[in-house]
């Protein structure tokens, strides 16, 4: 009897997972287009004021890579190669964030997990001045950045498995041990680092300013985020696909 009901509630469920399903697809299209709405326009926002009809023109009429306008095309210049190299790095930086933050959150099971209870903030950051004080180029920076925060969590990883318990507390407890070590490195290279042209750069990147952005830095950003979220993605369609 049980499991006649079962087989009769099933394709309830099903409906229900259909109809959820469709509406989290409607949800994210919409939230896409509130995205590309609020890009558009802040490209109109600054001390030069770009119409919204002309920024648009001027995105579908040049390319960054084949760019057909002169420099004394002012409306040309501050919307390409101004504004829009910032606005496309906060917005791929905006989204690595959220993806790396929630793949973390899953792996751990834990809504509180963030990157800088694992101590991974720290070592990303330890590695990003490192690769600043050796005046490495930005994919170096990146690269450096990524490995050490890798290496952090591994640590902390590591340590909470020496506890013996492998729980939360212990892994949030390792991370904290772990983050303190690099914020101590970190603080040592700032001491150590040229205050007229190391030390301002070091500050910048660890404030995460974006007045630097060129459309270089928005290739890599983008290559990072594009790669790192398909995976994760797929991985996510596979365990959905073996529940």
């Amino acid at each position: 009897m049980a499991h006649t009901e079962t087989i009769i509630e099933r394709p309830q469920v099903e409906a229900r997972e259909h109809r959820r399903s469709g509406r989290a697809n409607i949800l994210i299209l919409g939230l896409f287009a509130v995205l590309a709405a609020l890009m558009i326009g802040s490209l109109t926002l600054g001390r030069y004021p770009v119409p919204v009809g002309q920024i648009i023109h001027i995105l579908l009429t040049t390319s960054p890579l084949h760019a057909t306008r002169s420099y004394a095309d002012q409306p040309w210049v501050v919307v390409e190669i101004i504004r829009l190299p910032s606005i496309l790095v906060v917005t791929l930086a905006g989204m690595g964030l959220a993806l790396s933050g929630a793949a973390m959150q899953g792996v751990f099971r834990n809504p509180l997990v963030g990157p800088e209870v694992a101590g991974v903030s720290s070592g990303a950051a330890c590695g990003g001045v490192l690769a600043i004080m050796l005046s490495l180029p930005m994919l170096g920076v990146v690269a450096l950045a990524f490995g050490f925060g890798l290496l952090a969590l591994t640590a902390a990883l590591g340590l909470a498995k020496l506890s013996g318990t492998g729980s939360m507390l212990a892994l949030v407890l390792s991370g904290v041990i772990v983050g303190s070590l690099f914020s101590a490195a970190v603080g040592l290279m700032e001491t150590l680092a040229d205050p007229s042209s190391k030390l301002p750069t070091i500050l910048f990147w660890l404030l995460g300013s974006f007045a630097g952005a060129t459309y270089e830095k928005v290739a890599i950003i983008s290559g990072v985020t594009l790669v790192a979220g398909t995976l994760l993605f797929l991985e996510d369609t596979g365990q959905g696909v073996e529940a």
